[in-house]
């Protein structure tokens, strides 16, 4: 079987600044596979703030090519896959990214970029081997040093990346400079944002902001690095840090929000302008949706809307923002208007044909709040075996701080808001202390009822015995 040899004909050229045009080409044999099904290019395009990837499917053309124009802020990571071959390519803002694939005599499918730079399977599983022997040499310090010495070890760890880089026979030269990038990047996130110390991994000794003066060296507003999803993870870290002190992005407008976070920071990664800036306001955004769990307001609509001039900002804050409340209104429940005596009966009844766990806590109970940490393992095991878990608050819980906490522990959560119901309900069990459980069967009958929480063990046996 002779190899197949395609001439490209490529795409038109009007890009958008702001958007980097994706074209691919598959060859009739790969395509002729294809084609009589509903099969589509599936696309995953890193974002570098909320999950990391937006997901695209496209039609292949009766000629097996394809062409879509994708909104990016830097040169983006995108994997492309068809039919469970998947390669990796980097979009470029205001630039084409073009490909081809063939397949030769061996029937094995072969990558050829026209334009850009790409990666296969084997590509990127080699990769992954270089990326690990690298990682082994970059040298942690074991010992207290000053803030200044520290700083040229930071710099002379990112020149021996360097140097490895550039010295792998391994590395086809088109794959060392994002590589790099990919290093210097898990480097920061790993190694010196990462502020928790253990056995191995000493607490840099950064204590003032002048000591971060180093990471302009990271490049990390850089148009021409090959940003990798580390690159978020250092978004994150430089928001979270107390000795950035930037504040929550909260209702003020992006551009205010922005002005006072160039003032600490634009000095440190060198320069006050360019596309961290935004990336940082979209995780800004993000990480109130994801460690607050409390939805954008009206005006923070309004703001990021206006702000942003690229689609792909918006759209996905947006879908994470309903992602947010579809959470908190499955979580939160509303208390039956029911007498004190109908209320339990009220609420378990609602889940018939299940079995029910009940949870009775409050927010200042640490064991209560120690006891769901350590049930979530149970609740992820059980959750589609038919098991409920309901949580009842003690009204002596702060509303506000009930709503932070339910947003995010999955279950059914009831706020019962007078003493007088709370303590009823506490006495038909003869419950004096949190917290207590119940345990009913698939029947609605009370089969456990106990303070305290036995462990995951007891519990799971206690659960198991009334699955049907």
């Amino acid at each position: 079987m002779p190899v197949v040899c395609l001439i490209f004909t490529g795409c038109q050229t009007s890009i958008y600044p702001n958007e980097a045009r994706l074209c691919g080409r598959y060859s009739k044999e790969i395509y002729h596979a294809v084609e009589d099904s509903s099969t589509k290019v599936q696309l995953l395009i890193e974002t570098y703030f909320a999950e990391g990837y937006v997901k695209k499917e496209i039609q292949l053309n009766d000629d097996g090519t394809f062409t879509i124009d994708i909104p990016v802020a830097c040169n983006t990571w995108c994997q492309i896959g068809l039919e469970g071959y998947y390669i990796g390519v980097f979009l470029s803002p205001g630039q084409k990214t073009e490909f081809e694939i063939t397949m030769d005599q061996f029937r094995r499918r072969k990558l050829k970029m026209v334009t850009g730079i790409g990666w296969t399977e084997d590509d990127i599983k080699e990769d992954r081997i270089v990326f690990d022997d690298i990682v082994l040499k970059i040298k942690p310090y074991w010992d207290w040093i000053p803030a200044v010495e520290y700083h040229q070890h930071v710099i002379n760890n990112l020149n021996e990346i360097e140097r490895e880089v550039e010295d792998n026979t391994r590395l086809p030269q088109y794959r060392k400079k994002a590589m790099m990038s990919s290093l210097r990047m898990n480097y920061l996130v790993g190694w010196i944002l990462n502020d928790k110390e253990t056995e191995d991994r000493p607490k840099p000794p950064l204590e003032k902001l002048s000591d971060f003066t180093f990471l302009k060296y990271f490049n990390l507003n850089d148009l021409s690095e090959f940003y990798t999803p580390a690159y978020t993870l250092v978004l994150h870290k430089i928001l979270e840090i107390d000795l950035f002190h930037i504040p929550p992005i909260g209702d003020a407008h992006v551009e205010i929000w922005l002005k006072e976070v160039k003032l600490i920071l634009a000095e440190l990664i060198g320069s006050n302008t360019g596309f961290f800036y935004d990336l940082l306001a979209a995780n800004s955004y993000y990480l109130q949706l994801k460690n607050g769990s409390k939805p954008f307001s009206d005006k923070q609509i309004e703001n990021i809307r206006a702000y942003f001039p690229n689609e792909t900002y918006i759209n996905v804050l947006m879908a994470e923002n309903e992602k947010t409340i579809g959470l908190i209104q499955s979580n939160m429940k509303e208390k039956p208007n029911v007498s004190k005596e109908e209320l339990l009966k009220a609420i378990v009844s609602q889940y018939e044909g299940k079995v029910v766990v009940v949870d009775f806590w409050a927010t200042w109970c640490l064991p209560c709040l120690n006891a769901m940490r350590f049930s979530k393992g149970i609740k992820e095991e059980f959750k589609e075996k038919g098991v409920v878990f309901l949580y009842l608050s003690a009204p002596s819980s702060e509303k506000k701080e009930w709503e932070r906490i339910v947003r995010n522990e999955k279950g059914a959560h009831y706020f019962i808001d007078t003493e007088d119901e709370w303590k009823y309900i506490l006495s038909l069990f003869g419950f004096s202390a949190i917290p207590s459980y119940l345990i009913y069967d698939v029947n609605g009958y009370l089969k456990y009822h106990f303070t305290g929480y036995p462990g995951n063990a007891a519990m799971e046996e206690m659960i198991e015995a009334l699955l049907p």
